[in-house]
């Protein structure tokens, strides 16, 4: 994940915290619509799991992802 990292140059148009509220509130879903743009997710501090076409996947602190 290093060499990944130390080779990407993004854009940053929006950084947003989301908290335990927010993904309680919308009941732990992420919803994208399709754009141009492309959302970079990175997990910080907490623990679950994304399921991404009926398959689970692990998240925790260090993971990242990103939603076309």
């Amino acid at each position: 994940m290093t060499d990944f990292f130390e080779s990407f140059h993004p854009k940053i148009i929006h950084v947003y915290h989301r908290d335990a509220l927010f993904w309680r509130q919308h009941k732990q879903r992420i919803v994208s619509r399709p754009t141009r743009l492309l959302s970079f997710v990175y997990a910080y501090a907490g623990h679950g799991v994304m399921e991404l076409d009926g398959e689970p996947h692990e998240l925790g602190p260090g993971y990242a992802f990103q939603i076309p």
